[in-house]
């Protein structure tokens, strides 16, 4: 899949789209001065290495950075990256492309584009590289290079070895990346959907000398890196032959021929050391079914040595990509959750013979102004796939927090151990929900509300980078706030600062509230009299009104420096932990709750549990 797809492929998705509907309706379906030690987490379904997802291409955000022009978005990539580490995914999937340019043969491979990705972030985070080296690394754009358009993968041999120029061409272009990167790239995906891309179906004997001569270029230098031979699309589309297709690259003369020879890299005599498959259905069971048949076909073909790589899988979520309403959208989300619940399940059985998932995809994107929202998150875009430059999460799906529950990576809310002295000047150590709190944030904890204001600790503190900013903080998060530690401000009252909690949920639910006009103040009843102070606040910045017992609360408590500005008026809701009903003012960093059972008590105004109930948004908790 890519953001541009082929008709016969639209078709295909159309008919998904369509299956789709039927189902719904039945879905069944600085950190040192923080440091800690972490418990045992329950085990996984498959190990790490079982667990992949396609990325969105570097290539696509270069230059998207405004604090950093003609640079790679390392905002982006990093923001990324950690989701994907959170999420529990080992293996990231990104495809290179060329650049148009006069002069330089089949276009120019721009390594500055991916290196800071590849060579820095992606390790930082554990994450290995599959890097898809399809059609769009071949460019036939300049006067003498039309024999490299894709097409021309199915020209007639002009050599002894069974090659033509686009096959010698693509082998050496696999190797210059190769070359570049080292190790640093895991494995490679040789082409995308070779029996139907663009229209195109290469021909299997052709795709056979491609990956021989690409596997003698590469693995002699690269030994440990991986090559995949390409994907063949499974759709149930009688034009694409999945079963067929693949057989026939088996048969292949190429492939025969390699296979007879006496000088293999190591024990396995074929020219890759996996086999790539996209099974694109509605339903789990299908998609599992083509992935049985091509595993029937390497055995019977003798292929004892590899694995299989589902290299793609998906289905759509919901169109409606801010989960606003209620209905079919939320069926759609359910029933993509469902549908990645099975299929890793099930292909965990088969750790035999598969070797690692890779969902399709992170992010929902657009393809000609129309969302495609196969993603896991749906990020603040533009429908020209244009991502402000931190690559802000709008909202995690719910088959994102299937992902993270089947592969159960180590998170920040794993329980901590109790150090030796638990509760010192500097430390203490809360057995309610088994965390530390330390240092500065402890320091701000206790001068500013401690336990009635902020709650208990829901983690240790970490290092996570800021959706709004693209910065990297060390935070901890507590039943009702995030702490975030700003060492540019250290021995300043600035130096631990808290997160924007309300905004940022609101956001994520579609809760928005109009300006709302200036509540006037009631005159005053005797005017030999001084006024008395105001009882009631206009916050024009943010047009909202404080007045009453909200006010006194936001008053006595901390005011703009701990709750923010207001941005909402008071209104009735039911509370998401209790089901209860309350009078409530949502502000950029808490919701105040009335409890007039309280009256006259401390508390009479509560304070919204919004750290905890933004960790559950992730399935943290």
């Amino acid at each position: 899949m890519c953001a541009f797809d082929p008709p016969r492929k639209r078709l295909n998705l159309f008919v998904i789209f369509c299956l789709m509907a039927i189902l719904l309706l039945n879905p069944a379906v600085s950190q040192a001065r923080f440091s800690a030690n972490y418990a045992d987490i329950p085990q996984p379904i498959a190990p790490p290495d079982f667990f992949g997802i396609v990325g969105r291409d570097p290539w696509y955000d270069f230059n998207t950075d405004p604090k950093n022009p003609n640079q790679p978005n390392r905002a982006f990539q990093e923001n990324m990256a950690q989701q994907l580490q959170w999420m529990g995914a080992k293996w990231v999937r990104i495809e290179f492309h060329a650049d148009p340019k006069g002069g330089v043969r089949g276009g120019l491979l721009d390594f500055a584009k991916y290196d800071s990705f590849i060579n820095d972030i992606a390790p930082k985070y554990g994450l290995k590289i599959l890097a898809l080296v399809g059609s769009g690394t071949t460019l036939g754009i300049n006067p003498d290079d039309q024999n490299l358009n894709y097409a021309h993968l199915n020209d007639q041999p002009d050599q002894e070895d069974g090659s033509n120029p686009f096959i010698r061409f693509f082998a050496n272009r696999l190797k210059e990346i190769s070359d570049h990167y080292g190790d640093n790239i895991a494995a490679f995906e040789l082409l995308n959907e070779p029996n139907n891309w663009g229209g195109i179906k290469a021909n299997p004997e052709n795709l056979g000398i491609l990956t021989t001569l690409a596997y003698d270029q590469v693995k002699p230098d690269h030994p440990n890196v991986k090559l995949i031979l390409g994907a063949t699309a499974a759709t149930g589309d009688p034009y694409l032959d999945h079963v067929g297709y693949l057989t026939n690259i088996y048969n292949s003369k190429g492939v025969l021929t390699f296979k007879a020879r006496t000088n293999h890299v190591g024990e396995n005599p074929f020219p890759f050391d996996g086999v790539a498959w996209h099974p694109y259905f509605v339903s789990p069971w299908d998609s599992l079914y083509t992935a049985d048949q091509a595993i029937a076909v390497m055995r019977r073909a003798g292929d004892v040595y590899n694995k299989l790589w589902i290299t793609e899988t998906g289905v759509w979520g919901a169109f409606n990509n801010q989960n606003c309403t209620t209905g079919a959208t939320n069926k759609a989300d359910d029933a993509q959750a469902y549908y990645l619940r099975v299929i890793y399940q099930e292909a965990a059985k088969r750790q035999q013979d598969i070797a690692a998932v890779f969902w399709f995809k992170y992010e929902d994107f657009y393809d000609n102004g129309q969302v495609q929202p196969f993603g896991l998150v749906h990020l603040s875009a533009n429908r020209d796939n244009y991502s402000p430059y931190p690559g802000k999460i709008v909202r995690y799906k719910p088959a994102y927090l299937s992902y993270q529950q089947l592969a159960l990576p180590p998170l920040p809310t794993v329980k901590a151990t109790a150090p030796t002295a638990p509760n010192s000047a500097s430390t203490r150590y809360f057995p309610e929900t088994e965390h530390n709190l330390a240092g500065p944030f402890l320091k701000y904890w206790q001068e500013n509300g401690g336990l009635d204001l902020f709650g208990y600790p829901l983690t240790d503190p970490y290092p996570e980078i800021n959706q709004n900013d693209g910065k990297t903080y060390i935070v901890q998060w507590f039943e009702r706030e995030r702490f975030e530690y700003h060492p540019e401000f250290a021995g300043t009252k600035y130096e631990v600062l808290l997160g924007l909690l309300g905004n940022e949920l609101t956001s994520g639910l579609c809760k928005s509230f109009k300006r709302a006009v200036r509540i006037p103040a009631p005159p005053n009843s005797d005017p030999k009299k001084p006024a008395p102070p105001p009882d009631r606040y206009y916050f024009n910045e943010t047009g909202h009104n404080l007045l009453g017992t909200f006010k006194a609360y936001w008053d006595k408590k901390g005011g703009l420096a701990i709750f923010g500005y207001p941005i909402s008026e008071e209104f009735g809701e039911a509370n998401p932990e209790d089901g209860k009903f309350y009078v409530v003012q949502y502000f950029e960093r808490a919701r105040f709750e009335l409890h007039p059972e309280s009256k006259g008590t401390d508390y009479e105004v509560q304070l919204g549990l919004f750290g905890k109930q933004a960790l559950k948004s992730r399935s943290w908790l």
